[in-house]
Formats: structure tokens, sequence, C-alpha cells
């Protein structure tokens, strides 16, 4: 069987199954670089061809693992659909998750070169310092911030509501130098839709076109620490933990439904705390 034929029928399996859009996305992107990588039929899939794939030296842990679920529930579909007999990847171990990668921290100064070359004569440019300003001083993951929605925006409260993972919403802030550069791209866009964020023909934005445009602005600014969507989140959690918040305050405002993955930043904020401080002493 075709692959892609059998990706479309996966993909619409997933949706009628309740599966979170990011999850099935992420699924996908990775059962298409496989088959970009082996372009064989379905049936020609080897153990081989999976540990090949999975031996990229340039994925951090954490992707590696993300590719093994989403080959292993392809190809777990393929089986139970009666497109294969078994699964290539049934005897291949599940990677082990990477340690938590500690995110670059991005500066005032590092903000403000990047919305520097966001032309703000263009509705492109305005929509650009638009997402800037979102990533910087709102906790939204990627993903959440293409799926805003005109009616998510509350002006009057100054809150904007994100759905996250496995479909759990949660409201941010909009401080008053994001409300202004949302306000200016809305109303300078030439398009009608219900999607906040569009691309130069007026389709919705996906995360990766959002990926393209941190690139240009990277290499357009000249910045040299690595400039990625998921860093500001990580920035973001961090931040909430200076502000004072509590673990549960912030695990709340971050979208997160325990305060396991907030722990990781309160590490990190001891680590940068105790290097500043020791920096003191020595100079």
């Amino acid at each position: 069987m075709v692959a892609a034929n059998a990706l479309r029928s996966f993909i619409i399996a997933c949706r009628a199954a309740g599966q979170a859009a990011r999850t099935a996305d992420t699924h996908e992107q990775g059962v298409t670089l496989f088959f970009r990588r082996f372009p064989v039929p379905i049936e020609g899939v080897t153990k081989h061809h999976v540990r090949l794939f999975l031996s990229n030296d340039r994925w951090a842990q954490s992707t590696r693992l993300i590719r093994w679920k989403g080959l292993k529930a392809f190809f777990d579909f393929c089986v139970s659909d009666g497109i294969l007999a078994a699964s290539p990847v049934e005897t291949i171990p599940r990677p082990k998750a990477g340690k938590p990668r500690k995110p670059p921290q991005y500066t005032e100064a590092d903000i403000e070169d990047l919305l520097r070359v966001c032309t703000d004569w263009t509705w492109i440019g305005l929509r650009d310092a638009a997402i800037i300003w979102m990533l910087w001083l709102t906790p939204a993951r990627v993903s959440e911030l293409v799926g805003v929605l005109e009616t998510d925006i509350d002006w009057l409260r100054e809150r904007v509501t994100f759905r996250g993972k496995a479909g759990v919403e949660y409201q941010a802030v909009l401080f008053p130098r994001v409300q202004r550069a949302l306000d200016r791209y809305i109303r300078h866009r030439p398009f009608e839709s219900e999607s906040v964020f569009l691309t130069e023909d007026g389709r919705p934005m996906i995360a990766h076109t959002v990926q393209l445009l941190l690139r240009r602005l990277k290499k357009r600014v000249g910045m040299v620490k690595p400039l990625y969507a998921h860093a500001f989140r990580h920035g973001f959690a961090m931040k909430t933990l200076q502000w004072g918040l509590g673990l549960d305050e912030c695990a709340r405002a971050m979208g997160h439904r325990s305060t396991k993955a907030t722990e990781i930043y309160r590490g990190w904020m001891a680590e940068e705390s105790a290097l500043d401080k020791i920096k003191k002493v020595a100079g």
C-alpha cells in the first residue's frame, strides 16, 4: 500500500478517536519524514529502516522518543486495520526520555533587536512583531499561538485563551505592549479570518511557519544564541517564579495539570541564583 494513503487513513482515525490535533500533527510529521528518507511501500519497511531512522545523531533524545511514538502509533494502526501483519517497530525498545535541556535565556535587548527587524510599515512586519510580543510575554506553546482565534482575545479583561495539550484550556494575561502589537497587526492585515495569525496568502499559520519566521529574524539580527519558540515558554515560566508566584500558581499560569514540570523551572532558577551570588563574591 502507498504510504501517503495509509498516513491519510491513520490521521483520520486519530481525529475520529478524539486525539489532540497537536499529537496527530506531530505523528504525521514523523511518519512523513520517515517515508521521505525511505521511499518504500509500507510492506517493504523493516526494523532496519526504523533503527536507521531513529539513529539520527542530530536529534535530542526527546526528539528520538517523539519519532518512535509516531512510528509506533502509525504501524500499530496499520496492523489493526489489516494493512500489515506485524509492526516493524514492535520489538524496537522505546527510547529513554532525555534530561530536560536548559533553554537559552533571552533578554530585553534580544527582544528589541528582533522587533527592530520587523518592518512596521508592512502588515507582515506587524504580524511578526505581534508574534514576538506574544512569545515573550505569554506562556504560549507555538501550537497554541497559531491556534488563537479572534474570539479567544478578551480585550476588555486583557486576557487570551489558549488551547493546550489534551484539550486543556487556560488563560493568560495580555500585557499592554502585547495588546498594542496585536491590535496594530489585526487592523492592518488585508484578510478577514477567525484565526489571528495568517500567512502571506491569508491561510492560518502552522507551528513550522513560526519556526521558519524565527530562523529568518535570527539571521537578520545576527543572533548567536539559539532562537526557538519553546525557549520563550521556558523563559516565561522562570519569570513567573521571579515575580513571586508559587509553584501551584506558576503551574496554573502555564496550563500545566500538575507542578511536576514546574519543579524543573525552580531548579533552573536556583542554579541561576547560585551562579549570580558566586559571581558577585568573586567580583
